[in-house]
């Protein structure tokens, strides 16, 4: 397996640029695969924005962390649950660093939703949207998988052919998006800025939708390494976990506007 491998900190260059324009967001009866809350098939409008190209990693997450020093911002939500027998992050002497293991490059995992959208604040970024990360997932193809139409376990991390376990970022370059991006199916379920609502598409409006107003749980996308069926890595599969769920399932990446100097 080919692994590329990303800085601590995650520069521009290792941002894709996704320019604005209209793409079909969803999912129609002709998928058979497709559930009820990935439909109707509906066209929607996005501001150009960038992504990043990787999931972010334990070795960025523990900046942060350190930066921080603590694990919360005294609600009662935890960012990160580093008691977690899959969390790759440590907390020794007062600083915490990655676990022994080379997991450096692995993507962070057991942050809860709170925890993302705090390590986005701090980078200038923010969580993308289902539609951002939609976008940058399928393409203006309509990809069922961000490589294409036809389902291939060995081009992402899952439980059937592609290891079975969290891998570093990167780890399948055959599995990119059409804008470069890799991991976008399987490693982790990716936590999305919106409240989680299954008939939101028949109802949100076509130019850069962010979600429900509120709600209980935050929308996931991707998949992770655990899951064996092919329909969890489809584009327009869509998840949902309680915001405060710090889960070895779920990670995420962070999107920002794209400026006039770009």
């Amino acid at each position: 397996i080919h692994v590329t491998p990303t800085p601590t900190a995650t520069p521009e260059e290792h941002m894709a640029i996704i320019e604005g324009g209209e793409f079909y967001m969803g999912a129609s009866d002709k998928d058979g695969d497709s559930l009820l809350e990935e439909k109707p098939l509906h066209k929607v409008y996005l501001n150009a924005y960038k992504i990043d190209i990787y999931e972010t990693t334990n070795s960025q997450y523990c900046e942060f962390l350190n930066a921080k020093m603590a694990e919360t911002d005294s609600s009662e939500y935890k960012w990160i649950d580093i008691d977690n027998e899959y969390c790759r992050i440590t907390r020794s002497e007062g600083k915490y660093t990655v676990k022994p293991g080379g997991y450096e490059n692995h993507p962070v995992t057991c942050v809860s939703w709170y925890g993302a959208e705090a390590y986005g604040k701090w980078c200038h970024k923010r969580l993308p949207s289902e539609a951002e990360w939609e976008r940058a997932a399928k393409g203006r193809k309509k990809n069922i998988y961000p490589w294409g139409d036809t389902w291939d376990p060995f081009k992402c991390a899952n439980n059937t052919g592609g290891e079975g376990a969290v891998m570093p970022v990167g780890s399948f370059p055959a599995g990119a998006s059409e804008d470069k991006i890799m991991d976008m199916a399987g490693n982790l379920y990716e936590w999305c800025s919106d409240w989680y609502s299954p008939d939101y598409y028949s109802l949100q409006h076509g130019k850069n939708p962010g979600g429900p107003a509120d709600g209980i749980y935050k929308s996931v996308r991707g998949g992770s390494w655990n899951n064996s069926k092919s329909s969890y890595f489809r584009t327009t599969c869509r998840y949902s976990f309680l915001p405060g769920t710090t889960s070895p399932f779920v990670g995420f990446r962070l999107v920002k506007e794209l400026g006039a100097g770009r």
